[in-house]
């Protein structure tokens, strides 16, 4: 079998032929063929292309696949991946993460805010079974915070103090969250409650009367 060659060298515009290379469609398959005449599965390469995503790698495109497009969650899951998880593990190789890693840095976040540590371990254990589906995380990892403990969360009321509250308006200004700090600065200011400011719309704000009206008749 012969294809035409269009090339310049063919003289006078005239077609040369060369001879088909029958190895072409083998080429084309790839080394398939080959992985299974060897007794390999194919598969096993996919999976070893998985396992060496880094931690960088998965944060990104769980923030930018998933957390972005669930408003609420991205706004609550990107700082805590930025500020708690990639300064340790980013460089580190998603199949080498365990539960040994994880609980450290749960730990350390847990002795002064146990609740933001607890938030920490959902986030985590939410992406790697994302990674899971979406290919970025070997199907048989075990999920790295099996089995850390939570810390105990208990419904409370303390406000803060005025010797508390220097430090509290220095941290709130650190904060990446840009709709956390506003929305916080809000609460201090107009003195809302939460569920309140959740519900606010802006056609119910009177910014020329300096007043807002927020799902209820009472105007603040």
């Amino acid at each position: 079998m012969f294809v035409s060659d269009t090339s310049p060298q063919a003289l006078g515009g005239a077609r040369a032929c060369r001879p088909l290379d029958p190895r072409a469609g083998e080429k084309a398959r790839g080394d398939v063929p080959r992985q299974v005449a060897a007794n390999e599965d194919p598969q096993e390469e996919a999976e070893q292309q998985r396992s060496q995503k880094t931690v960088a790698e998965l944060c990104a495109a769980y923030i930018e696949n998933h957390a972005k497009r669930s408003a609420p969650i991205g706004k609550l899951t990107t700082p805590g991946l930025r500020r708690r998880i990639l300064p340790r593990l980013k460089a580190r190789a998603v199949c080498s993460i365990v539960a040994a890693d994880i609980e450290s840095i749960h730990s350390q976040v847990g002795t002064q805010t146990p609740y933001a540590a607890n938030h920490i371990l959902e986030v985590v254990r939410n992406m790697f079974n994302w990674g899971k589906v979406a290919g970025l995380v070997p199907r048989d990892l075990l999920n790295p915070t099996v089995g850390i403990k939570w810390f105990p969360e208990r419904r409370r009321r303390r406000y803060i103090t005025t010797v508390e509250m220097p430090e509290f308006i220095r941290s709130l200004e650190a904060e990446d969250n840009e709709y956390a700090r506003h929305g916080l600065w809000l609460l201090l200011l107009t003195g809302l409650r939460s569920i309140e400011l959740l519900k606010a719309k802006w056609d119910g704000h009177r910014l020329g009367c300096g007043n807002a009206l927020c799902g209820t008749h009472q105007e603040r």
